[in-house]
C-alpha cells in the first residue's frame, strides 16, 4: 500500500514542486490546480491498495476455514471508495497548506531553495499514516463481515473472536486493556480495528471446545499481560500476536497461568 501510494503522489507532487519553482508568484493558483489532481491519484491508489488488503484477508480466511462459502467473503468496493476519497481529500488538502506554507518560509529564508522546503512540505509521514490505516481497515473489515455472515452456520458452535493486539513497548494503553476480549460470533466489540492511525489490532476466530472455561481463560490472561507489562517496562522489545494463541493454549490439560508466562518469558528472551 505505502509503494503504491507513492508512486502515486510523488510525480503529481513532483510537477507541482517544479511549477512553483519556476512561478513564485502564481503559487496559490498552482497549489489549486494540483491539489484536485493530486487527491484523485490518491483516491485511485488507495482503492487499490484496499482490494488488494480484502484479497489477503479472504485468502487467509479460506486457509483458516476452508467450509467458508465464497459469497461471504465478497469485496466491498463502495466501503473502500468511501474511504479512500476521504483519506485522499484529506492528504492532499494538508499538501497544498503545507506547499503554501514553503513558500512563505522561502521568503524568509531565501538562502534555501524553494524546492528543498517544499520537498520537506510533502510529509511523507502522512502516506505512512494512510497506508497503515487503511489496510489495517480493510483487512479487519473483510473479516468483520465473514464472521457475521458464521453466525447461522455449522461452523458457529463453539467459535468464538478475539480482540489480538500486538504487544511491544508501541502499544497504546487502549489496545493493550482490549488485546484478548473474547466475544461470541453474534456479539460486538462495539468498533473494529484499527481504533487509531497506525493500531495494529486484528480480530481473531478461535473455536473453544469448553466454552465454561472462559472466565479462568480471562483470568489467566491477565496475569500473561501483566507479565508482558513487566516486559515492556524493562525495554524490551517483543512483537508477535497473542490473544488467539493464548486462548487456544489455555484449553483443556496446557491451561495453567504459571506455565504459559514462563512460556512468554523463554519467547521473550529468544527475541532480544
Amino acid at each position: 500500500m505505502l509503494a503504491r501510494l507513492r508512486a502515486a503522489a510523488r510525480p503529481v507532487i513532483g510537477r507541482a514542486t517544479t511549477s512553483l519553482v519556476d512561478d513564485r508568484r502564481h503559487a496559490m493558483a498552482s497549489v489549486r490546480r494540483t491539489s484536485p489532481l493530486l487527491e484523485r491519484s490518491v483516491e485511485r491508489a488507495i482503492v487499490a491498495g484496499r482490494a488488494d488488503t480484502r484479497a489477503t484477508a479472504r485468502r487467509d480466511l479460506a486457509t483458516e476455514l476452508p467450509a467458508a462459502e465464497p459469497s461471504a467473503l465478497s469485496g466491498r468496493e463502495e466501503d473502500d471508495a468511501a474511504s479512500a476519497h476521504t483519506a485522499a481529500a484529506s492528504y492532499a488538502s494538508a499538501w497544498g497548506a503545507a506547499a503554501m506554507a514553503a513558500v512563505v518560509t522561502w521568503s524568509e529564508e531565501p538562502e534555501r531553495s524553494l524546492a528543498a522546503h517544499v520537498a520537506e512540505a510533502e510529509q511523507d509521514h502522512r502516506l505512512r499514516r494512510i497506508a497503515s490505516t487503511e489496510s489495517a481497515s480493510a483487512f479487519n473489515d473483510e473479516r468483520r463481515r465473514h464472521y457475521e455472515a458464521l453466525e447461522d452456520t455449522p461452523l458457529a458452535p463453539g467459535m468464538f473472536k478475539v480482540w489480538s493486539a500486538v504487544l511491544d513497548r508501541k502499544t497504546c494503553p487502549y489496545c493493550f486493556g482490549r488485546d484478548g476480549q473474547v466475544r461470541a460470533l453474534h456479539e460486538s466489540f462495539g468498533e473494529t480495528p484499527p481504533s487509531h492511525p497506525h493500531c495494529r489490532c486484528v480480530i481473531e476466530l478461535v473455536r473453544v471446545p469448553h466454552p465454561e472455561r472462559l472466565v479462568d481463560v480471562a483470568f489467566d490472561y491477565g496475569l500473561l499481560k501483566e507479565e508482558v507489562a513487566d516486559l515492556i517496562r524493562e525495554q524490551r522489545a517483543v512483537s508477535d500476536r497473542h490473544a488467539a494463541a493464548f486462548v487456544r493454549d489455555s484449553m483443556g490439560a496446557r491451561r495453567s497461568p504459571v506455565a504459559l508466562t514462563e512460556k512468554y518469558r523463554r519467547g521473550a528472551h529468544r527475541h532480544q
